[in-house]
């Protein structure tokens, strides 16, 4: 974990609440965790492409293989209460919520095969791990499909 002044400081350079910090910095241990998962949408892109892209408070997923509950919460380390949200206490004592979105790959159709990319870790307590991912395109031609589908 990183001291608290490193919130205070990161939240200062990228002119955001630290509550966004606190949330940027959980979704990288948790994402650390899954590897039968691939990272898709906007955080996607901020985690495993483009190190100043927008932040974004849910991780969206599909499921590479079966994934039984257990295994899920298994993978996540104590202090996290899984149910569509993980749930963790901030130093202030108040939950810091991070909503994940998980779709079944027999529900997609991807094109481009999934990528294994390094993990963006903007913190100095190091994550050398790497994380299954969207390419970039396949991200754009989801985000071009759900579009699509609103305006329906």
């Amino acid at each position: 974990m990183i001291p608290e002044i490193e919130f205070k400081e990161k939240a200062r350079t990228f002119n955001v609440p630290i509550s966004t910090i606190e949330r940027d910095y959980a979704q990288n241990w948790l994402l650390a965790h899954l590897p039968k998962m691939a990272f898709k949408g906007g955080t996607g892109i901020r985690k495993a492409y483009i190190k100043n892209y927008r932040f974004s408070d849910d991780l969206d997923f599909t499921l590479l293989e079966k994934i039984s509950f257990k295994d899920l919460t298994n993978k996540v380390k104590n202090g996290y209460v899984i149910n569509i949200y993980f749930r963790i206490l901030r130093s202030t004592g108040d939950p810091l919520k991070i909503k994940m979105d998980i779709t079944n790959k027999e529900n997609e159709i991807i094109i481009n095969p999934i990528q294994k990319k390094n993990l963006i870790h903007i913190y100095s307590d190091k994550i050398n791990e790497q994380i299954n991912v969207y390419t970039l395109e396949e991200m754009f031609a989801e985000k071009v499909r759900s579009l699509f589908e609103r305006t329906r």
